[in-house]
């Protein structure tokens, strides 16, 4: 989903283009990405399923959607999730992830420190 698609849903809900929240019903409004989304998850998952919190993030990073946390827009990609999913899972692949590295900033100081060192506290 781009921009356009989602200004049209705003129009449609009586939003103006300046401000307003817009109410997406995702498997109305977001049919292909459903369906896009369901097919990873199902090519995914050897066992139990997904859960729907994990589903619905995805199909709207699928829309082209971005979260915002802390100020800044995210977003993520559905099939490098799966991507991930899959090495979990235990199929045969190659683990994209990043692995060990060693930390290069500053030590350590205060809450993070003793969390770090001292968990149970």
């Amino acid at each position: 989903m781009d921009r356009e698609r989602v200004q049209a849903l705003a129009r449609a809900q009586g939003q103006t283009e300046t401000r307003g929240r817009v109410q997406i019903d995702i498997e109305k409004d977001l049919r292909p990405e459903c369906r896009f989304v369901d097919f990873l998850l199902a090519s995914s998952l050897r066992t139990g399923r997904c859960a729907k919190l994990l589903r619905n993030f995805m199909l709207i990073y699928a829309a082209k959607i971005p979260q915002l946390a802390q100020g800044k827009n995210h977003l993520f990609d559905p099939e490098g999730i799966c991507q991930t999913i899959k090495v979990l899972e235990g199929h045969e692949i190659k683990d994209i992830t990043r692995g060990p590295f060693q930390f290069e900033k500053d030590r350590l100081k205060g809450s993070i420190k003793s969390i770090f060192f001292n968990p149970a506290s």
